[in-house]
């Protein structure tokens, strides 16, 4: 047996079921992929009214602001490179610029150290502004008087109530013990009440106001007054009761306040009947009318008084209902409804004519009163005219009527005609290309949600031959048509999978399958593998993807290689630099640097500044050359190897693929899929290219290292520590 839940899960489902032929726009995908994230932080308290601007910079401003940022670095290399004029400049003005700077950092500290940390002034100003109480009921509202005049079973009651702005207030006086009749503001407001958590409600702009409500109570011999928003002084008129539950202080009420007949008028009243419980039986009726694709009414009559005596009804049905449940007993449009002594309730159920207008009336004069709840599948679009609803809140907001006898409300309902739009969404896409020497094999994954079955035509390159069709993990055959591959949907959500084959060399170019869909398409990952005896060269595709950074490297290399030439005392001319650095770049962009500091290190060597040296400093740094001298020429081995051996080193990054693994994405396309396109070379080029950079640099290392020995031994190789003092001291040789 299926539990109480579940069966209501089904009923809601069922409710807001489509017809079969609805054609329900599904709307288009969400792109599920994220940017940067920028947090922003406050040291002090933030306003409601305070408002964030970002700007934010297009990307060619961003390309232009980058080609001016190279153009000055080179500018500035090429002043650096003037002549020692303007390096002696900077070395002479170094002195100042570090005292400069040590004075900002210092002072910059102190004034961080200065306002980082607010006094204990701030402290308890932000710590009453963060308890500070919200501005809403009912530190907003404010009840200071009341007059309540009780005259028999009439109630009038006139609040003032202050607001400090627009709010809703709750009136003193609990349901049921007394029912409101008309309630009006002064000024000229216009009241609007409702009834919530068993309490009068009432919405007042900012203001003073004088609520005056007319109510009754009912015939019961004691009741009580109560509130949520406790009035802060109270004025009884009530010749017929005895009021108790007054404080200490005179007008001042307590928790409540309490209300009992005197004994003359009691004892009469008794006497009378009327305050015997069990002369006037009370019930509800509460109509439930669901509006789906079918219409139905659920009705419940509950007993409100005491049980212990048996009623008799008849209630009225709506008009054009149709009472299904069993056991009813119906004349004359009126449903026989009998409680037992000791029963709580009874219900039927039945189903209803759909109409454009419906009217709901709470007959008067009958021992009832009338509750409505009316729950309108989106099918339906429902207008009301006459007595405004309350609105329950849940999984959706239900209009709720609770009517006083004699009042009505009216229903138009209509169904709106459908909109044209799509009824397939593509949610998501993961299209993967294998590229292979003689044969390419294609993938396709689609996220699907339908709201109908239909067709789902697929267009695949020319010469695709399908191996693979599945939907919802589920095998399906394959139907072809002019080329398509058409797969029926399910409606609801579902997963279909497409894989195809089809024979064409690997060439230059290798550019993504051509594939069309029959929707606009949604957050695509586009995928292409390229055999590992490739040299990938060139990347283009969405913008969001892999990005190709060595031919930048390179650039910056053959720059790097014409400033290094230009400095009097390089042992290499420019082009030599840029073919070394170039080549270098296969190991690291860290062994650029250390290639080149192994060269301005021997030039160092040479210097007359190196034989001044003490002769433990130049017994150490000679052995230091040594070491340097080894890790230089493994540096060399490790990239020819690399180079011969390895991969390329291209520096591809901002993929999430790896190796020959490139993998792009787009938030959104039209019905064709994007095409990246990859450009490659055999491996075999890049071993070549390598070999003749290998020979030319085999060529030139005998002739650098013979260099660097007569740097090296420039003054001596190693000098005794201590010298005869009889013997004059050794004078360095010329640096010719």
């Amino acid at each position: 047996n299926r539990t109480m839940s579940q069966l209501a899960a089904a009923k809601a489902a069922s409710f807001y079921d489509q017809e079969a032929t609805a054609r329900v726009q599904v709307g288009r995908g969400v792109p599920q992929w994220d940017w940067r994230t920028v947090e922003l932080r406050w040291s002090g308290p933030v306003t409601a009214s305070q408002i964030i601007r970002p700007i934010l910079i297009p990307r060619p401003v961003v390309q232009g602001l980058t080609v001016v940022r190279v153009a000055l670095l080179l500018l500035l290399a090429s002043m650096l490179l003037e002549g020692g004029k303007v390096i002696g400049r900077v070395l002479k003005a170094r002195g100042a610029a570090l005292s400069l700077a040590l004075a900002m950092c210092f002072g910059a500290h102190q004034a961080s150290a200065q306002s980082g940390y607010p006094g204990p002034e701030m402290l308890d100003t932000l710590r009453e502004r963060l308890l500070k109480a919200p501005d809403a009921f009912p530190q907003a509202a404010d009840i200071p008087a009341v007059r309540l005049e009780v005259q028999g079973r009439q109630l009038t009651m006139e609040a003032e109530v202050h607001t400090a702005e627009a709010c809703a207030v709750p009136l003193p006086g609990r349901f049921p013990a007394w029912s409101p009749l008309r309630v009006s503001v002064s000024g000229g407001v216009e009241p609007v009440v409702m009834r919530r958590e068993g309490y009068l409600w009432i919405s007042l702009p900012q203001g003073v106001h004088t609520v005056r409500v007319e109510g009754m109570i009912g015939t019961q011999a004691e009741w009580e007054w109560s509130w949520q928003l406790a009035p802060r002084h109270v004025e009884v008129t009530a010749p017929e009761w005895n009021v108790t539950g007054w404080s200490d202080e005179p007008g001042r009420p307590g928790a409540q306040l309490f209300f009992a007949r005197k004994e003359r008028e009691r004892s009469s009243v008794a006497a009378s009947g009327y305050d015997r419980q069990e002369v006037a039986s009370w019930v509800s009726v509460e109509r439930t009318l669901e509006l789906g694709l079918t219409w139905r009414v659920t009705t419940k009559v509950i007993r409100r008084t005491p049980t212990g005596r048996a009623l008799n009804l008849r209630i009225p049905l709506l008009e054009g209902e149709r009472v299904v449940s069993q056991g009813a007993m119906i004349d004359e449009g009126m449903m026989a409804v009998r409680l037992g002594a000791q029963d709580r309730e009874a219900s039927w159920s039945g189903d209803l004519l759909p109409t454009a207008s419906l009217t709901l009336t709470a007959p008067a004069e009958v021992p009832w009163l009338e509750r409505w709840r009316v729950e309108v599948s989106p099918v339906w679009s429902m207008d009301i005219d006459g007595l405004p609803p309350i609105y329950e809140a849940g999984a959706h907001l239900v209009p709720v009527w609770q009517p006083w006898p004699g009042e009505s409300t009216t229903l138009k309902i209509v169904r709106p005609e459908a909109m044209e739009g799509p009824t397939v969404a593509v949610k998501s896409v993961a299209h993967e290309l294998k590229a292979g020497q003689r044969q390419r094999t294609g993938s396709l994954i689609l996220e699907l949600q339908s709201s109908l079955g239909e067709e789902f035509a697929i267009a695949l390159p020319e010469g695709a031959e399908v191996t693979a069709l599945t939907l919802k993990d589920q095998p399906i055959p394959v139907r072809r048509d002019q080329g398509r591959v058409l797969v029926a949907l399910t409606p609801g959500e579902q997963t279909l999978k497409l894989d195809w084959q089809r024979s064409e060399p690997l060439g230059l170019i290798t550019r993504g399958e051509e594939v069309k869909l029959p929707y606009e398409s949604r957050n695509i990952t586009t995928e292409i593998r390229v055999p590992s005896n490739r040299w990938i060269v060139a990347l283009d595709g969405p913008l969001r993807g892999p990005a190709l950074r060595f031919w930048g490297l390179v650039i910056c290399a053959v720059l790097g290689g014409w400033v290094l030439g230009r400095i009097p005392a390089s042992p290499l001319k420019g082009y030599q630099w840029s073919l070394l650095l170039i080549g270098v770049t296969q190991g690291s962009t860290i062994l650029m640097l250390l290639v080149a500091s192994w060269f301005f290190l021997f030039v160092w060597r040479g210097h007359k500044s190196f034989a001044k040296l003490p002769p433990v400093a130049h017994n150490l740094l000679q052995v230091v050359f040594v070491g340097i001298t080894v890790v230089f020429i493994g540096c060399l081995i490790f990239v020819v190897w690399r180079g011969l051996l390895g991969r390329p080193e291209m520096f591809i990054t901002g993929s999430e693929g790896y190796g020959e693994q490139l993998r792009w994405f787009s938030p959104q396309s039209g019905e064709s899929l994007p095409r990246p396109v990859v450009t490659t070379l055999s491996i075999w080029w890049y071993r070549l290219l390598m070999l003749l950079w290998a020979l030319w640099l085999a060529n030139g290392l005998v002739r650098w290292l013979g260099w660097a020995w007569t740097q090296f031994s420039q003054g001596g190789l190693f000098r005794p520590m201590h010298r005869n003092p009889a013997e004059p001291p050794e004078l360095p040789k010329s640096q010719g």
